[in-house]
């Protein structure tokens, strides 16, 4: 056991975050939380470590580090729609979190890179955000929610909002060979042609496959032709922002006790 490193003290720091989240206060939690990183970064930066998994190794908290982070990356989401500060803030900790991390590649420091590019949006900085965006895309392809993210910073945020921008990304993704979440992209593209006035896409995956192909064909000889079909619920993932319009992730809102 490292002495230099005060485990017994990050571990009561990270455990006073949660218990602010008992009391759904993110800011407080974030707050806090900020004592445990600045600790874990001293530490590596010592080169008391080399990496964020040699640390978990000796750390032997009640979470990890490498669990606690998506954690943190989450409320500094939640929090930031509060305070603008705490976007800036999420941008500081994924960037460090990759910096320390060995994989970059597994799917934390995925989400981490999508953290990044959502919050440079969201503190005006777009041109990066895309930028980001495309650079997530071209690395990981195939990894949905970077193209999810990407379409939802031009279908849910106002001041960028670009319908037709998010459709046209989505329908990109959805022609990859080995796309996951398959089902995602298409729950979206059904919810963004319901907006843009459009269509309704169908349940079965290879449905609305066709029927995104038949919409292309039908606008070509009637741009404005509408298709109708029923509206159905939409599932929402647990990482995904709550329906309600909090701005917070579902799982932190009306999803807390699902």
């Amino acid at each position: 056991m490292n002495e230099n490193v005060n485990f017994k003290k990050i571990n009561e720091d990270m455990q006073r975050g949660y218990s602010f989240l008992m009391n759904d206060d993110s800011l407080s939690a974030c707050k806090e939380w900020k004592k445990v990183w600045t600790s874990v970064v001293n530490a590596l930066k010592a080169g008391e470590y080399q990496n964020i998994e040699d640390f978990d190794k000796e750390f032997n908290g009640e979470q990890s580090i490498y669990n606690w982070a998506s954690d943190y990356e989450m409320e500094l989401a939640n929090a930031s729609h509060e305070d603008i500060a705490f976007a800036k803030a999420r941008i500081k900790f994924c960037t460090e979190y990759l910096k320390y991390i060995s994989d970059t590649s597994e799917n934390n420091s995925l989400n981490m890179k999508k953290a990044i590019a959502e919050s440079l949006f969201q503190t005006g900085m777009a041109g990066k955000g895309e930028n980001n965006y495309k650079k997530i895309t071209k690395e990981s392809p195939t990894w949905a929610w970077g193209w999810i993210g990407w379409a939802d910073a031009y279908s849910s945020d106002d001041e960028h909002k670009n319908l037709e921008k998010s459709i046209e990304i989505l329908e990109q993704a959805i022609n990859i060979d080995g796309i996951e979440e398959k089902d995602e992209i298409m729950l979206r593209l059904q919810e963004l042609y319901l907006d843009a006035g459009k269509v309704v896409i169908d349940d079965n995956v290879e449905d609305c496959r066709e029927s995104i192909n038949g919409l292309h064909e039908a606008q070509k000889q009637a741009p404005d032709t509408v298709v109708d079909n029923p509206v159905r619920k939409v599932k929402i993932g647990r990482n995904e922002k709550c329906p309600c319009g909090s701005g917070q992730k579902y799982k932190r809102c009306c999803g807390r006790n699902s």
